[in-house]
C-alpha cells in the first residue's frame, strides 16, 4: 500500500521526538499507524487528545487556569498579549481550580475574589 509522503514525514517527525526513538523507529511506528484501520487510528488520535484534558491530579480537567510568572492570575484581562513575563495555561479540574483560585486571594486581599 503506497502513502503521501507528508503525513508519513509528519508522522516519523513526530515520533522522532519520543526519548530513545531514533528515526528508523520513528519511521516503524509511523508505518504501523498508517496501517491501522481508521477507526483503531481515530481512537489512537482520541486518545492522545484526550491526555491534554487532564488536570495534574489526574481527573478530567473542565478549567483553563492562566499562569504568570508561575502563579495562578484570576484577575485582569482575558487576554494578555505580550506584556512580559512568562504566561501559560494549564488545564484544571474544577476542584483545582477553585482551591488555586482560593489560595491566590488569600495571597491577594485586596481584590474583590
Amino acid at each position: 500500500m503506497g502513502y503521501n509522503a507528508a503525513p508519513l514525514e509528519k508522522l516519523v517527525e513526530q515520533f522522532s521526538k519520543f526519548p530513545g526513538v531514533g528515526r528508523k523507529g520513528a519511521t516503524r511506528m509511523a508505518y504501523q499507524v498508517l496501517s491501522m484501520p481508521a477507526d483503531e487510528a481515530l481512537e489512537l488520535a482520541h486518545a492522545i487528545e484526550e491526555m491534554k484534558t487532564i488536570c495534574a491530579c489526574g481527573r478530567k480537567a473542565t478549567c483553563n487556569g492562566r499562569k504568570v510568572n508561575g502563579e495562578f492570575v484570576f484577575e485582569g484581562d482575558q487576554v494578555v498579549i505580550d506584556q512580559g513575563g512568562e504566561i501559560e495555561y494549564q488545564s484544571l479540574c474544577a476542584q483545582c481550580y477553585f482551591k488555586a483560585r482560593e489560595e491566590f486571594y488569600k495571597r491577594h486581599p485586596h481584590l474583590k475574589g
